[in-house]
C-alpha cells in the first residue's frame, strides 16, 4: 500500500519537464515532512523526478510503476538552497 500524501499532483499526458515543474510547485505548499503524489505517464519521469528530488534534499518514498501511470511518493526535505 503506497504512502499517505499530503497533497496529489496529476502530471499525467505531460513530458518533461512539465511533471517535474509540477512537483516542484507541490512540494512548495506542503511542509517538511509531508508526502507529495505525483502522478505522471512520462517514463523519463522515472529518472527525472527522482534525480530532482535528490538535487533538492527531498526523499522518494516509493515509486509504483503501474501499467499506464507512474505514482512518485516524495517527501519533503529540509534543504533550504539547491545543490548546484
Amino acid at each position: 500500500m503506497p504512502p499517505k500524501a499530503n497533497l496529489s499532483v496529476d502530471a499525467r499526458g505531460l513530458s518533461c519537464p512539465y511533471p517535474v515543474k509540477k512537483a516542484e510547485e507541490a512540494i512548495q505548499k506542503v511542509k517538511e515532512g509531508e508526502v507529495v503524489e505525483i502522478i505522471t505517464t512520462d517514463p523519463g519521469s522515472k529518472i527525472d523526478i527522482p534525480a530532482w528530488a535528490e538535487k533538492n534534499g527531498h526523499r522518494v518514498i516509493e515509486i509504483v510503476d503501474g501499467w499506464l501511470e507512474i505514482y512518485f511518493y516524495v517527501e519533503k526535505g529540509s534543504l533550504s538552497e539547491p545543490k548546484a
